[in-house]
Protein backbone atom coordinates (compact mmCIF):
# COMPACT_ATOMS: atom_id res chain seq x y z
CA UNK A 1 0.00 0.00 0.00
CA UNK A 2 1.64 3.27 -0.96
CA UNK A 3 1.26 6.19 1.80
CA UNK A 4 0.58 9.70 0.04
CA UNK A 5 3.47 11.95 0.66
CA UNK A 6 2.02 14.96 3.05
CA UNK A 7 2.51 18.44 0.72
CA UNK A 8 3.86 20.98 2.19
CA UNK A 9 3.99 24.82 1.14
CA UNK A 10 7.19 26.56 2.28
CA UNK A 11 6.75 30.30 2.24
CA UNK A 12 10.37 32.33 2.18
CA UNK A 13 10.78 35.84 2.46
CA UNK A 14 14.64 35.45 1.94
CA UNK A 15 15.82 36.14 5.24
CA UNK A 16 18.20 33.30 6.52
CA UNK A 17 17.43 33.07 9.92
CA UNK A 18 13.51 32.65 9.30
CA UNK A 19 13.85 29.95 6.60
CA UNK A 20 16.34 28.26 8.88
CA UNK A 21 13.57 28.09 11.27
CA UNK A 22 10.98 26.70 8.91
CA UNK A 23 13.91 24.17 7.32
CA UNK A 24 14.09 22.97 10.89
CA UNK A 25 10.77 22.05 11.07
CA UNK A 26 10.49 21.15 7.70
CA UNK A 27 13.25 18.44 8.24
CA UNK A 28 11.57 17.17 11.06
CA UNK A 29 8.26 16.31 9.55
CA UNK A 30 10.17 14.98 6.56
CA UNK A 31 11.59 11.92 9.14
CA UNK A 32 8.14 11.04 10.92
CA UNK A 33 6.06 11.37 7.73
CA UNK A 34 6.60 10.55 3.55
CA UNK A 35 6.80 14.72 2.34
CA UNK A 36 7.16 16.54 -0.60
CA UNK A 37 7.68 20.43 0.18
CA UNK A 38 7.79 23.01 -2.44
CA UNK A 39 9.32 26.65 -1.89
CA UNK A 40 7.40 29.37 -3.16
CA UNK A 41 9.96 32.83 -3.04
CA UNK A 42 8.04 35.89 -2.12
CA UNK A 43 7.67 38.61 -4.48
CA UNK A 44 9.12 41.36 -2.23
CA UNK A 45 10.01 44.67 -4.07
CA UNK A 46 13.36 46.27 -4.12
CA UNK A 47 12.46 48.42 -0.89
CA UNK A 48 11.86 45.25 0.98
CA UNK A 49 7.89 45.76 0.81
CA UNK A 50 5.61 42.86 0.11
CA UNK A 51 2.52 44.66 -1.31
CA UNK A 52 -0.97 43.50 -0.18
CA UNK A 53 -1.86 43.15 -3.88
CA UNK A 54 1.03 40.21 -4.64
CA UNK A 55 0.22 38.81 -1.50
CA UNK A 56 -3.51 37.98 -1.87
CA UNK A 57 -3.37 37.74 -5.55
CA UNK A 58 -0.37 37.73 -7.36
CA UNK A 59 0.85 34.35 -5.44
CA UNK A 60 -2.70 32.50 -6.18
CA UNK A 61 -1.37 32.34 -9.60
CA UNK A 62 1.79 31.25 -9.39
CA UNK A 63 0.77 28.26 -7.23
CA UNK A 64 -1.96 27.24 -8.84
CA UNK A 65 0.01 24.54 -10.50
CA UNK A 66 0.94 23.18 -7.19
CA UNK A 67 -0.56 20.47 -5.72
CA UNK A 68 -3.08 21.34 -2.49
CA UNK A 69 -1.30 21.71 0.48
CA UNK A 70 -1.82 19.79 3.92
CA UNK A 71 0.58 22.08 5.70
CA UNK A 72 1.47 26.16 5.04
CA UNK A 73 4.68 27.06 6.66
CA UNK A 74 6.14 30.46 7.05
CA UNK A 75 8.31 32.52 9.24
CA UNK A 76 8.73 36.21 9.28
CA UNK A 77 5.94 38.90 8.93
CA UNK A 78 5.71 39.18 5.11
CA UNK A 79 4.94 35.45 4.85
CA UNK A 80 1.71 35.68 7.18
CA UNK A 81 -1.00 37.35 4.12
CA UNK A 82 0.35 34.96 1.36
CA UNK A 83 0.16 32.42 3.77
CA UNK A 84 -3.36 32.95 4.91
CA UNK A 85 -4.71 33.65 1.59
CA UNK A 86 -3.36 30.51 0.26
CA UNK A 87 -4.69 28.47 3.14
CA UNK A 88 -8.20 29.88 2.14
CA UNK A 89 -8.26 29.49 -1.28
CA UNK A 90 -6.31 25.92 -1.89
CA UNK A 91 -6.53 24.62 1.80
CA UNK A 92 -4.50 23.06 4.29
CA UNK A 93 -3.25 24.01 7.58
CA UNK A 94 -1.01 27.53 8.42
CA UNK A 95 1.44 27.67 10.97
CA UNK A 96 3.13 30.46 11.15
CA UNK A 97 6.86 30.10 13.26
CA UNK A 98 7.75 32.88 15.83
CA UNK A 99 4.57 35.33 17.29
CA UNK A 100 2.51 36.79 14.15
CA UNK A 101 1.94 40.47 13.78
CA UNK A 102 -1.89 39.43 12.38
CA UNK A 103 -4.14 37.77 15.47
CA UNK A 104 -3.13 34.42 16.78
CA UNK A 105 -6.84 33.05 15.91
CA UNK A 106 -6.14 33.57 12.25
CA UNK A 107 -3.59 30.32 12.08
CA UNK A 108 -3.88 26.94 12.67
CA UNK A 109 -0.74 26.46 15.03
CA UNK A 110 1.77 28.94 16.07
CA UNK A 111 4.81 28.08 17.13
CA UNK A 112 6.10 30.73 19.43
CA UNK A 113 8.99 30.97 21.91
CA UNK A 114 8.38 31.39 25.15
CA UNK A 115 10.43 34.70 25.50
CA UNK A 116 7.60 36.38 23.57
CA UNK A 117 5.31 35.89 26.30
CA UNK A 118 2.41 34.14 24.62
CA UNK A 119 0.05 32.72 27.15
CA UNK A 120 -1.18 28.87 26.82
CA UNK A 121 -4.22 28.60 23.87
CA UNK A 122 -4.94 25.44 21.85
CA UNK A 123 -3.46 26.48 18.80
CA UNK A 124 -0.17 27.76 20.31
CA UNK A 125 2.87 25.97 20.67
CA UNK A 126 5.71 27.33 22.85
CA UNK A 127 9.61 26.20 22.42
CA UNK A 128 12.64 27.43 24.32
CA UNK A 129 14.41 29.31 21.33
CA UNK A 130 13.42 29.45 17.70
CA UNK A 131 13.58 26.62 15.57
CA UNK A 132 16.68 25.18 13.75
CA UNK A 133 17.93 22.86 11.77
CA UNK A 134 21.00 21.59 13.28
CA UNK A 135 18.86 18.49 15.52
CA UNK A 136 17.61 16.83 12.18
CA UNK A 137 21.33 17.21 10.69
CA UNK A 138 22.85 13.53 11.39
CA UNK A 139 26.35 15.07 11.36
CA UNK A 140 25.69 17.74 13.70
CA UNK A 141 23.76 15.19 16.13
CA UNK A 142 27.41 13.34 15.97
CA UNK A 143 26.87 11.09 18.92
CA UNK A 144 31.08 10.67 18.75
CA UNK A 145 31.93 14.36 19.28
CA UNK A 146 35.78 14.71 20.19
CA UNK A 147 36.17 15.54 23.70
CA UNK A 148 39.27 18.01 22.86
CA UNK A 149 37.09 19.94 20.13
CA UNK A 150 35.25 22.92 21.56
CA UNK A 151 34.19 26.30 19.40
CA UNK A 152 33.95 30.19 20.44
CA UNK A 153 30.71 31.79 18.46
CA UNK A 154 30.83 35.66 18.72
CA UNK A 155 28.32 38.01 18.21
CA UNK A 156 27.94 41.36 18.67
CA UNK A 157 25.77 44.44 19.93
CA UNK A 158 22.00 43.97 18.90
CA UNK A 159 19.01 45.87 20.31
CA UNK A 160 19.30 43.75 23.71
CA UNK A 161 22.96 43.91 24.11
CA UNK A 162 26.01 45.93 24.25
CA UNK A 163 29.21 45.33 23.52
CA UNK A 164 32.71 44.91 25.73
CA UNK A 165 35.22 43.63 23.78
CA UNK A 166 38.45 43.72 26.41
CA UNK A 167 35.89 42.06 28.83
CA UNK A 168 35.10 39.30 26.07
CA UNK A 169 38.58 38.85 25.51
CA UNK A 170 39.56 38.72 28.85
CA UNK A 171 37.29 35.61 29.32
CA UNK A 172 38.47 33.91 26.10
CA UNK A 173 42.25 34.52 27.32
CA UNK A 174 41.54 32.65 30.18
CA UNK A 175 39.54 29.86 28.65
CA UNK A 176 42.15 28.97 26.75
CA UNK A 177 44.74 29.32 29.32
CA UNK A 178 43.37 27.28 31.33
CA UNK A 179 42.42 24.45 28.95
CA UNK A 180 45.78 24.00 27.42
CA UNK A 181 44.65 20.17 26.12
CA UNK A 182 41.64 21.63 24.07
CA UNK A 183 41.88 22.31 20.22
CA UNK A 184 39.41 25.88 19.91
CA UNK A 185 38.30 27.44 16.97
CA UNK A 186 36.42 30.99 16.97
CA UNK A 187 34.47 32.25 14.47
CA UNK A 188 32.27 35.81 14.21
CA UNK A 189 28.85 36.73 12.88
CA UNK A 190 27.26 39.23 10.61
CA UNK A 191 26.71 41.15 13.78
CA UNK A 192 30.59 41.31 15.31
CA UNK A 193 32.30 44.60 15.08
CA UNK A 194 35.11 45.22 12.97
CA UNK A 195 37.29 46.01 15.50
CA UNK A 196 36.36 43.08 17.28
CA UNK A 197 37.26 40.82 14.41
CA UNK A 198 40.65 42.36 13.60
CA UNK A 199 41.52 41.75 17.17
CA UNK A 200 40.53 38.16 16.59
CA UNK A 201 42.52 37.55 13.56
CA UNK A 202 45.57 39.35 15.26
CA UNK A 203 45.95 37.56 18.40
CA UNK A 204 48.30 34.42 18.92
CA UNK A 205 47.01 31.58 20.78
CA UNK A 206 48.61 28.50 20.72
CA UNK A 207 45.45 26.27 21.09
CA UNK A 208 43.03 28.39 19.28
CA UNK A 209 42.26 29.00 15.35
CA UNK A 210 40.34 31.97 14.49
CA UNK A 211 38.35 32.36 11.95
CA UNK A 212 35.99 34.98 10.24
CA UNK A 213 32.47 33.97 9.56
CA UNK A 214 31.81 35.07 6.06
CA UNK A 215 34.93 33.34 5.09
CA UNK A 216 33.23 30.35 6.25
CA UNK A 217 31.75 27.85 3.55
CA UNK A 218 27.65 26.98 3.65
CA UNK A 219 27.46 24.23 6.11
CA UNK A 220 30.94 24.77 7.93
CA UNK A 221 28.73 25.25 11.40
CA UNK A 222 26.95 22.56 11.65
CA UNK A 223 29.97 20.54 10.73
CA UNK A 224 31.77 22.23 13.23
CA UNK A 225 29.35 22.06 15.71
CA UNK A 226 29.36 17.81 15.48
CA UNK A 227 32.99 17.87 16.40
CA UNK A 228 32.69 20.31 19.31
CA UNK A 229 32.17 18.85 22.68
CA UNK A 230 32.32 22.74 24.32
CA UNK A 231 30.69 25.64 22.78
CA UNK A 232 31.35 29.06 23.71
CA UNK A 233 28.47 32.00 23.08
CA UNK A 234 28.51 35.24 23.66
CA UNK A 235 25.18 36.12 25.36
CA UNK A 236 23.62 38.20 22.60
CA UNK A 237 23.91 35.47 20.63
CA UNK A 238 20.88 33.64 20.97
CA UNK A 239 19.99 31.52 18.33
CA UNK A 240 23.85 30.04 18.06
CA UNK A 241 23.09 29.57 21.84
CA UNK A 242 20.61 27.06 21.01
CA UNK A 243 21.67 25.59 17.68
CA UNK A 244 24.82 24.90 20.06
CA UNK A 245 22.35 23.00 22.70
CA UNK A 246 20.33 21.04 19.62
CA UNK A 247 23.89 19.76 18.98
CA UNK A 248 24.72 18.13 22.08
CA UNK A 249 27.50 20.21 22.94
CA UNK A 250 28.03 21.44 26.46
CA UNK A 251 27.46 24.87 26.32
CA UNK A 252 28.37 27.94 27.97
CA UNK A 253 27.97 31.62 27.99
CA UNK A 254 30.26 34.43 27.29
CA UNK A 255 29.21 37.46 29.42
CA UNK A 256 28.54 40.86 27.22
CA UNK A 257 26.77 43.90 28.69
CA UNK A 258 23.08 44.07 28.88
CA UNK A 259 20.65 46.81 28.03
CA UNK A 260 18.30 45.92 30.23
CA UNK A 261 16.32 42.73 31.38
CA UNK A 262 14.40 42.09 28.13
CA UNK A 263 12.49 38.77 27.13
CA UNK A 264 15.62 37.10 25.51
CA UNK A 265 17.62 38.05 28.47
CA UNK A 266 15.20 35.94 30.93
CA UNK A 267 14.97 32.90 28.29
CA UNK A 268 18.67 32.95 28.47
CA UNK A 269 18.56 33.10 32.49
CA UNK A 270 15.63 30.40 31.97
CA UNK A 271 18.51 28.07 30.73
CA UNK A 272 21.07 28.58 33.12
CA UNK A 273 18.40 28.08 36.04
CA UNK A 274 17.60 24.35 34.79
CA UNK A 275 20.95 23.71 34.12
CA UNK A 276 21.19 23.45 30.18
CA UNK A 277 23.65 26.06 30.33
CA UNK A 278 26.85 27.60 32.06
CA UNK A 279 27.82 31.27 32.34
CA UNK A 280 31.74 32.49 32.29
CA UNK A 281 31.85 33.56 36.27
CA UNK A 282 30.15 30.09 37.06
CA UNK A 283 32.71 28.18 35.16
CA UNK A 284 35.45 30.16 36.68
CA UNK A 285 34.81 29.43 40.03
CA UNK A 286 34.53 26.03 39.79
CA UNK A 287 38.03 26.20 37.23
CA UNK A 288 39.55 28.31 40.21
CA UNK A 289 39.01 25.67 43.02
CA UNK A 290 39.47 22.85 41.17
CA UNK A 291 43.50 24.53 40.67
CA UNK A 292 43.53 25.40 44.41
CA UNK A 293 42.87 21.41 44.67
CA UNK A 294 45.97 20.35 41.69
CA UNK A 295 43.32 19.13 40.02
CA UNK A 296 43.31 19.27 36.01
CA UNK A 297 40.26 22.17 35.11
CA UNK A 298 39.12 20.07 31.73
CA UNK A 299 36.10 20.81 30.04
CA UNK A 300 33.67 18.88 32.04
CA UNK A 301 30.66 19.75 31.60
CA UNK A 302 27.01 19.66 31.73
CA UNK A 303 25.40 18.00 28.62
CA UNK A 304 22.09 18.96 27.68
CA UNK A 305 20.99 15.39 25.97
CA UNK A 306 17.85 15.68 23.74
CA UNK A 307 17.19 19.17 22.89
CA UNK A 308 15.27 19.41 19.83
CA UNK A 309 12.35 21.65 19.69
CA UNK A 310 11.77 21.36 16.28
CA UNK A 311 11.51 17.56 16.54
CA UNK A 312 9.13 18.10 19.41
CA UNK A 313 6.86 20.74 17.50
CA UNK A 314 6.83 17.66 14.36
CA UNK A 315 5.59 15.16 16.69
CA UNK A 316 2.99 17.05 18.06
CA UNK A 317 1.64 18.05 14.20
CA UNK A 318 1.91 14.64 13.45
CA UNK A 319 0.14 13.34 16.25
CA UNK A 320 -2.86 15.96 16.19
CA UNK A 321 -3.08 16.43 12.48
CA UNK A 322 -2.15 12.86 11.06
CA UNK A 323 -1.44 10.14 13.65
CA UNK A 324 -3.78 6.78 12.02
CA UNK A 325 -7.67 7.01 12.65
Amino acid sequence: MTIRPIIAWHFRDGKRGHESQSQGLLQALGQLLPMKSFDITLNITTDGVLRPFNALFWHSFRTKTLPRPDLLIGAGHKTHLPLLASARMRGGRAIVLMKPTLPIRWFDLCVIPAHDGVGPRGNVLTTRGVLNPIGQNPIARNPDKRPDRGLFLIGGPSRHYGWDEDTLFEQIDTIVARTPGMTWIATTSRRTPESTARNLMGRNWENLRPILGSDTPEGWLPEQLARARTVWATEDSVSMIYEALTSGASTRLLSVPRHAVSRLSLGVDGLVTDGLVTTFPAWHQQAVSQSSRSESPGESGVYPGEFNEAARCAQWIVDQWFANP
